[in-house]
């Protein structure tokens, strides 16, 4: 059974600082049967689930709880599970969104007169300073 986090849960499982231990973390407890349930609950990315692919391992200072980040099937979300280390077992996920949370934005190849394609969506810009200053900003 998965437990989704909610916001208070995961901060609360930060401590002082989070450090990105992706090349040293030892797996404290076998995430994937988790995984899978997340990957039914169409939460993370099949492709990442069948190589068994983690992102990142974020441990806090106090050594109490590992976060696992697993690829979604979107662009800068990422689902964590959160792991306690004490007692080696399955917190639950969150769904972080790091476009929301930290306002970083992706957008492909986008500008042709005045059209803007976002991901390949195409979106009619009407007004000519909104093209100028987004051609000015993108292109130089």
């Amino acid at each position: 059974m998965v437990k989704q986090l909610n916001e208070e849960q995961y901060l609360s499982t930060m401590g002082n600082k989070m450090n990105n231990v992706t090349e040293s973390a030892e797996p404290l407890v076998n995430i994937w049967n988790y995984a899978k349930q997340l990957l039914k609950n169409n939460l993370i990315s099949e492709y990442g689930f069948s190589k068994k692919y983690v992102e990142a391992v974020y441990e806090n200072t106090e050594r109490t709880y590992q976060h696992i980040l697993l690829f979604t099937n979107q662009k800068n979300f990422y689902a964590v599970i959160v792991v306690d280390i004490v007692h080696k077992t399955i917190l639950g996920h969150y769904i972080l969104d790091l476009n929301e949370k930290y306002g970083l934005i992706y957008i492909n190849l986008f500008i042709t007169s005045s059209c803007l394609d976002v991901n390949s969506k195409f979106v009619e810009i009407s007004n000519p300073q909104v093209v100028e200053k987004v051609n000015s900003y993108f292109l130089g």
